[in-house]
């Protein structure tokens, strides 16, 4: 059985550095469009990010909808069998993407200097 974590990182895809270019971003990396589209507004952290990810980020392409949720992490080798169970890991996965997303950005951030 798979953590959340191995779950979600098998289930997050970031868009590819070609398809990045032709956003019409300068010197387009994940950080620059991430901060363009929210972060300048909202700033920088792991939260930020998290909520970012929840209203259906540019930069990225993972299950939104929480029945796509329970399907992908059950397909992933993560289940829960009770209501309660599959609330709290929806809850967790939305917290779990966030942390992939933002590590992410971290080291993109790292890249734009």
């Amino acid at each position: 059985m798979a953590t959340i974590l191995q779950a979600v990182k098998q289930i997050v895809s970031f868009v590819p550095e070609d398809e990045l270019k032709e956003t019409g971003y300068e010197d387009a990396n994940l950080y620059k469009i991430y901060m363009s589209e929210y972060g300048n507004y909202n700033g920088f952290n792991q939260k930020a990010v998290t909520e970012y990810c929840q209203g259906l980020p540019s930069i990225a392409s993972f299950p939104f909808m929480n029945s796509e949720i329970i399907g992908a992490m059950y397909c992933a080798g993560v289940e829960r069998k009770t209501e309660k169970g599959r609330d709290n890991l929806i809850r967790q996965y939305w917290q779990t993407v966030g942390y992939v997303v933002f590590k992410a950005l971290e080291k993109e951030k790292k890249i734009a200097g």
